[in-house]
């Protein structure tokens, strides 16, 4: 097992250990911990984050509201948007919960908070991280989903009840997924998707795992889990989010980097026919035949080199362009 540091993340934890969290949590199963009393290690940025009016003074991107008014607005073809701070402000009024996703980008601390996280958990250096803040009016939240990324959530202000259920469907998923999308499932998800997803909660035929949070609570959300929340009076939370890769990324980015080697697999894939493979079939059978060659033998420092790759190209390209955005705004 990775060895740990001791940190202000051990107080976090209490009255458990790192060592306990790891071993029998990380990865595993949800973990919550509360102290009304508790004292977070961000205290000087809590007036920030106390309400979306304050917060959106300092928030140059566009914020992603969702609820039953976004679900009009849009004529039931979406239950989201990304909206100015001061639309998102009108729409909490009208009840909407207000994501204000890598917040990080406008407040320091929070990167040296999640490099700590990051570290500590012996995540690989190429893991993307960010932070994000969540405000829910009363009777607001999420419905049911999975997520290819572990969160560790700051309960700052109101309260919010978190449902969960092991995700026998899809075990450590690689893409995030909607209950309400189903009986569509996506064509990488099928690879591995098995059974009939749960129920929405509350449901008396459904065994959930219930999570009330409140001022002083910390929860471990483990990747792939199904959760939903939603809000008994307003809410605010801070997410810190970890998108690491999987031991599937690096064996494919190290498969990647073999076969660049050679012109032939950098040659544009064509003779493809409408009706068929035409000679694309020939040349697709000549480079099947000397694939395993050309990668050769993998070794586990080739795998555990690659902990660099930065994979989540999605999270990537959202932040990105957040911060195109936010100089336009």
């Amino acid at each position: 097992m990775t060895a740990m540091k001791s940190s202000y993340i051990d107080e976090i934890m209490k009255p458990y250990s790192l060592t306990t969290f790891r071993d029998e949590y990380w990865e595993k199963k949800p973990f919550f911990v509360h102290n009304r009393g508790r004292v977070w290690p961000f205290t000087d940025l809590i007036d920030l984050l106390k309400s979306p009016e304050e917060l959106t003074k300092h928030y140059g991107s566009l914020v992603t509201a969702f609820g039953s008014a976004i679900v009009d607005l849009k004529e039931g073809l979406a239950n989201r948007m990304l909206v100015p701070g001061q639309r998102a402000v009108e729409l909490y009024k009208e009840g909407c919960t207000l994501e204000f996703d890598h917040l990080d980008q406008h407040i320091p601390q929070l990167r040296d908070m999640l490099d700590e996280f990051r570290t500590t958990m012996g995540m690989p250096t190429g893991t993307f991280t960010k932070s994000v803040s969540y405000m829910s009016p009363s009777s607001s939240g999420l419905d049911m989903h999975f997520d290819a990324f572990s969160n560790f959530v700051f309960q700052l202000e109101g309260s919010k009840t978190w449902w969960f259920k092991p995700n026998e469907n899809a075990p450590f998923p690689l893409q995030h997924y909607e209950l309400d999308e189903y009986p569509y499932v996506p064509e990488d998800l099928r690879e591995y998707w098995t059974g009939t997803p749960p129920a929405a909660p509350p449901n008396e035929d459904t065994d959930y795992l219930a999570v009330h949070m409140e001022p002083g609570s910390f929860l471990y959300v483990p990747r792939g889990w199904w959760h939903g929340t939603k809000a008994s009076g307003s809410s605010i939370s801070l997410n810190l989010t970890f998108s690491q890769p999987t031991w599937l990324d690096l064996a494919l980015y190290v498969v990647r980097k073999r076969l660049s080697r050679s012109p032939i697999w950098r040659e544009a894939a064509e003779g493809f026919e409408p009706n068929g493979e035409g000679a694309a079939g020939a040349r697709a059978k000549d480079l099947a035949a000397r694939i395993i060659d050309d990668i050769g033998d993998i070794s586990a420092s080739d795998l555990t080199g690659a902990q660099t790759m930065e994979h989540d190209s999605y999270q990537i390209a959202n932040a990105v362009m957040r911060q195109t955005t936010e100089l336009q705004l």
